[in-house]
C-alpha cells in the first residue's frame, strides 16, 4: 500500500494499493471512532464494491446504512442530495437524551 498525502487546506491522505476495500473499517478506525456512518453510492458501484464495504466497516464496530443512488450525471441534483440527507436522518438518528 501506498500513501500519499494531498496538502489542500488541512491536508489528508490517500491510500493506493490492491485489497484496500477490505480494510476500510480498520483504514477508518485510524481517523473515526466506532459511530455512524452512511455509505453514499450509485447504482454502478454498488454492485460491485457496496457490500464488501459495509461489512469492512461493520467489522470494524461501525453502524452503517447504505444509501443508492442511481448512476448518471443526470442524477447529481440538489433533489439527490436532499433524499440522501433524509435517508441519513431515519437511518442513523441521533441518540436522544431523555427530558
Amino acid at each position: 500500500m501506498k500513501k500519499v498525502f494531498v496538502n489542500a487546506g488541512k491536508g489528508y491522505e490517500i491510500h493506493i494499493g490492491s485489497g484496500l476495500i477490505a480494510q476500510a473499517g480498520t483504514l477508518a478506525k485510524e481517523v473515526l471512532k466506532a459511530g455512524k456512518l452512511a455509505i453514499l453510492t450509485d447504482s454502478t458501484v454498488d454492485p460491485l464494491y457496496g457490500s464488501e464495504v459495509e461489512k469492512s466497516l461493520s467489522d470494524a464496530g461501525f453502524q452503517v446504512c447504505r444509501y443508492v443512488s442511481p448512476a448518471g450525471e443526470e442524477n447529481k441534483t440538489i433533489a439527490t442530495v436532499t433524499d440522501f440527507i433524509n435517508f441519513m436522518s431515519e437511518a442513523l438518528p441521533s441518540t436522544q437524551i431523555p427530558a
